[in-house]
């Protein structure tokens, strides 16, 4: 997660709560009303956006017992919700701050380690306050704010010891270790798998020296307690979270014998891919192998198909042959380069009887098979397909019928192009671009004039930007005098992007081209601003001498 700017409208907020950069405690000398500081506050804290956090801690410190109560309040109350993942990426825009930020004075950094102790004074909200302290660039405050969190008994310190876990001060790892080791214990541990997004974080980069953490965190998460708190989290709707406890499961597999298999009935295609390549290629059944090949995941399915050849080589050429008809293209590319090596030539006749039968649940995979391997004769089969009711059948067969013989049928594209249906309409779209030879201004412009539908001219558009250089900025020019707004808008996108790619294409402009382009900036009415047309006059070449 990455923390998002403050807005504007907050920061304006802010400044009215900014005092002078020579006021340590910039909150002792009050230039607005306490009523106002408080009303501030409430619409600052209103707008729920993390980055302010550093700007508004030193609130809590107010001499002004009701002022700090609400700021501590409000910041505990925003810290709380965070996830773990919230957390390490708030500590790392804290790193971030910069005194030298063309933004407010931030007091945050006169922060001592001394100052500190006046958080006491609160209740719970003095975890979240000291958590945020342990985030500070000063590493002897960062240390005070892990000692004072290791003095409160609550789960929720955990976060915060872990983050800092991963210093990169090693008197501060040293000290966030000593703590956390002091709470591994069976009756903490599912406190600590918890803190399952951190943990797995940490994983990723770890330092040198905190390895022994992870040694005791295994031994101890080996009881019942760790283990039923480690399972639940299998199920948990937060995807890291989810994923980050798989990954603790398979690395202790030895306690958790079944987690290959939970893997492989989870429901989220990044953990079943996992299980499959943590259990060993002899540790599958026909079974098991068979049901992975219907896989939803590409990768798992893939693999799987592969393995199953491997494994039992007196069914290769019946499972690839299956593999043929599988709706993902890397497979079925697969599948023929493997029916290939065994001799098996004749694979569009085997799409061809699958679409002539129509045999159940192979009808979209064949077309588009016959697309890859097919003759271009065989556009007749696939003809009646283009004209289907069902959208993704027809979606299928003007693909397939653009690789086999796209000239023949070119006619077939554009009546595609004006569909009712925007996914035909779309995919039209998506072929013309790719047989850019085809496109030309007269045509796409007379399909935009004349046809109402929304996303065919949103496409007539995108086509336009395919156009050859001086082509282009004819059309584009044109459609700045659409009547609709949202098309100028795009028109002189188009503009912009034209002017940068300018030098990527080199093409003559023709006496007639030029003639038509200077009628259309010199026409009134023209909608190109000022700065454009001196930047489009510019790139256009002097005029031929008679």
């Amino acid at each position: 997660m990455e923390i998002k700017k403050i807005s504007e409208k907050t920061w304006e907020l802010i400044k009215e709560l900014s005092r002078p950069k020579r006021a340590k405690w910039f909150f002792l000398k009050e230039t607005v009303s306490k009523e106002s500081v408080l009303s501030l506050l409430d619409q600052i804290f209103a707008a729920e956006e993390p980055a302010i956090l550093p700007e508004m801690f030193l609130w809590a410190f107010s001499a002004d017992e009701e002022i700090g109560q609400r700021a501590a309040k409000k910041i505990h109350g925003m810290v709380k919700k965070f996830s773990g993942n919230e957390l390490l990426s708030l500590d790392k825009y804290f790193r971030q701050r910069s005194v030298y930020l063309p933004e407010p004075p931030i007091q945050w950094y006169h922060l001592e380690p001394k100052d500190l102790e006046r958080l006491f004074k609160f209740k719970e909200e003095k975890i979240s306050l000291f958590g945020l302290s342990s985030f500070h660039p000063n590493g002897y405050l960062r240390e005070k704010g892990l000692i004072y969190l290791g003095r409160e008994d609550s789960p929720k310190v955990l976060p915060f010891l872990l983050i800092r876990l991963n210093d990169w001060v090693p008197e501060i790892r040293r000290t966030a270790d000593e703590l956390l080791r002091y709470r591994l214990n069976p009756s903490l541990i599912s406190d600590f798998v918890d803190q399952v997004e951190i943990v797995d974080s940490l994983k990723k980069c770890r330092r040198k020296d905190d390895s022994s953490f992870f040694e005791v965190f295994f031994k101890t998460l080996n009881c019942p307690e760790g283990i039923k708190a480690l399972f639940a989290k299998f199920e948990d709707s937060n995807a890291r979270v989810r994923r980050g406890s798989f990954k603790l499961g398979l690395e202790i597999t030895s306690i958790l014998p079944d987690v290959e298999k939970k893997c492989l009935s989870s429901k989220d295609p990044v953990i079943r891919s996992w299980g499959f390549q943590s259990i060993p290629p002899s540790g599958f059944d026909l079974a098991t192998l068979e049901s992975l090949t219907r896989d939803s995941f590409v990768p798992i399915r893939r693999k799987a198909i592969r393995l199953l050849a491997k494994s039992f080589p007196e069914k290769y050429e019946g499972i690839y042959e299956k593999a043929l008809f599988d709706r993902s293209k890397s497979i079925r590319e697969d599948a023929l380069y493997n029916l290939n090596k065994i001799g098996v030539k004749d694979v569009s006749g085997k799409y061809r009887i699958h679409i002539v039968k129509n045999i159940l649940n192979s009808e979209l995979p064949a077309i588009l098979g016959l697309g890859e391997t097919g003759e271009q004769a065989d556009c007749e089969l696939l003809i009646q397909f283009a004209k289907d009711f069902r959208a993704r059948v027809r979606k299928v067969a003007l693909f397939s019928i653009s690789k086999l013989n796209f000239s023949k049928h070119e006619k077939l594209f554009w009546t595609a192009l004006v569909d009712r249906l925007p996914s035909i309409s779309r995919t039209a779209a998506r072929i013309l671009s790719q047989k850019r030879g085809v496109l030309q201004a007269v045509i796409l412009l007379k399909i935009f004039s004349t046809v109402e539908l929304e996303h065919v001219r949103k496409n007539v558009l995108k086509l336009v930007l395919f156009l050859s250089k001086w082509e282009k900025l004819e059309a584009l020019l044109t459609l700045l005098n659409s009547d609709e707004e949202k098309f100028k808008v795009t028109a002189k996108e188009g503009i912009r992007l034209w002017m940068l790619g300018f030098n990527k294409e080199s093409r003559e402009l023709s006496e007639t081209q030029r003639h038509r382009i200077d009628k259309l900036l010199a026409n009134p009415s023209n909608k190109v601003g000022k700065g454009d047309l001196e930047k489009i006059l510019f790139f256009l070449p002097p005029p031929k001498k008679p």
